[in-house]
C-alpha cells in the first residue's frame, strides 16, 4: 500500500498507535456547530497531555465532496495552550490531496493555512464553516470561496492543514492563542503522518490578513514553544499591525464590525478584561455590541459599517 493510500486510513492508524485516541466518522446529517457538538470538548485532565497530542480524530466525507482535489478530510482535536499558558484544546482540519507532491529530495509537502475568519463566533470556525459559509463567495465584499483556495493548494499535491487557530473561544486578535494553536496543530499532524511510515516532509505556514496574526505569532514562538516543529517557510500578507495605533480610524470605518469582533474575541482569553469591557458598554447598545458572538464576520461588517462605535 502506498503512502497516499495509507493517508486515507489515518483514523485506523491513530487508534492502533494509541487506543485512547477516539476515532469516528462524521456524516453530513450529524454535522453540528462547534458550540453544540460535544466532539469539540476535550475529556479528561489536559494537564496530563502534551501540546500537540491527538485527542480525537474523525473522518469528514462531506468535505471531500465540497473541496475538489481532496481524497480525504479529517477533523483532529488536539491539546494546545491558551494565551495565559493554560492547557487548552483546538481543532484542525486536514486535507489529503488526490495526488501527492514530492520534491527532488523525495519529501512531501505540508502547508498550514490559517484562515482570516476574523470572528468572535466559535460556530464560524473553519472546521465547520468550510462546509458552509466559507464555501460560498461574497461578491459584494470581494471574498472568494475559501474552499477554492484549498482546492488550488491540493492541486499542487500539498497536504493542507487548516487549524481553528482562534481556539475554542474564537479569540480573534489573541496572537499567543493563534500561535500556539497553529504550532500544536502541526505537532498533531506531523505525528499522524509519521505513523504511516512514509517520506519526510517540508512544512510551510501561510496566513493573510486576520490569518497573519496566528501565523506571525507561530513563526515568532516556534523556537521557544515548539522547537520540535520544523518550518521551512513562512508566508505572510495583509499584515495586521498595532490596532491601537489605528483605533480612531477604525471606530467609524466600513470595517468597524471587525474591530468589535477583535475586542470581544481577545477578551475571551482574559476574563477581567471582558468584564471591564462589558461594564463600559452603553446599556442601550450592549446587546447589539455583543451580538458579534453570534454572527459571522460578513454580517458583523454589514451591521456596523460606517457607524461610530463610541456613540452606539
Amino acid at each position: 500500500m502506498s503512502f497516499s493510500e495509507r493517508l486515507l486510513n489515518l483514523c485506523t492508524a491513530a487508534k492502533a498507535y494509541n487506543n485512547s485516541i477516539a476515532t469516528d466518522i462524521l456524516t453530513e446529517g450529524e454535522i453540528l456547530p462547534p458550540s453544540q457538538d460535544p466532539w469539540y470538548v476535550a475529556s479528561g485532565d489536559l494537564r496530563f497531555k502534551q501540546p500537540g497530542d491527538v485527542l480525537r480524530i474523525r473522518h469528514v466525507p462531506a468535505l471531500v465532496s465540497i473541496v475538489e482535489k481532496s481524497s480525504a478530510a479529517y477533523h483532529i482535536l488536539y491539546r494546545s495552550t491558551d494565551s495565559c499558558g493554560q492547557p487548552s484544546c483546538a481543532v484542525t482540519t486536514l486535507f489529503v490531496p488526490a495526488s501527492l507532491y514530492y520534491s527532488q529530495t523525495g519529501k512531501a509537502a505540508v502547508v498550514s493555512y490559517q484562515f482570516a475568519y476574523n470572528t468572535a463566533n466559535v460556530d464560524c470556525s473553519p472546521s465547520l464553516a468550510l462546509a458552509g459559509a466559507m464555501a460560498k463567495s461574497e461578491p459584494n465584499l470581494g471574498i472568494k470561496a475559501s474552499t477554492s483556495l484549498i482546492t488550488e493548494m491540493l492541486s499542487f499535491g500539498w497536504i493542507v492543514n487548516t487549524p481553528d487557530h482562534l481556539g475554542p473561544t474564537a479569540a480573534f486578535g489573541a496572537s499567543m492563542q493563534g500561535g500556539h494553536a497553529t504550532l500544536d496543530s502541526l505537532r498533531a499532524v506531523h505525528k499522524l503522518l509519521r505513523l504511516q511510515d512514509g517520506p519526510d516532509f517540508n512544512t510551510a505556514i501561510w496566513g493573510y490578513s486576520g490569518g497573519s496574526i496566528g501565523t506571525c505569532a507561530a513563526a515568532e514562538l516556534q523556537s521557544s514553544y515548539a522547537s520540535d516543529v520544523e518550518i521551512s517557510a513562512t508566508v505572510l500578507g495583509g499584515l495586521v499591525d498595532d490596532i491601537s495605533a489605528d483605533f480612531d480610524k477604525l471606530i467609524k470605518s466600513p470595517i468597524a464590525g471587525t474591530l468589535i469582533a477583535f475586542l470581544v474575541g481577545i477578551t475571551s482569553q482574559y476574563p477581567e478584561a471582558r468584564d471591564y469591557l462589558q461594564r463600559r458598554l452603553v446599556k442601550d447598545s450592549k446587546i447589539e455590541f455583543m451580538s458579534v458572538l453570534n454572527v459571522q464576520v460578513t454580517e458583523a461588517v454589514r451591521r456596523f459599517s460606517g457607524r461610530h462605535l463610541l456613540i452606539l
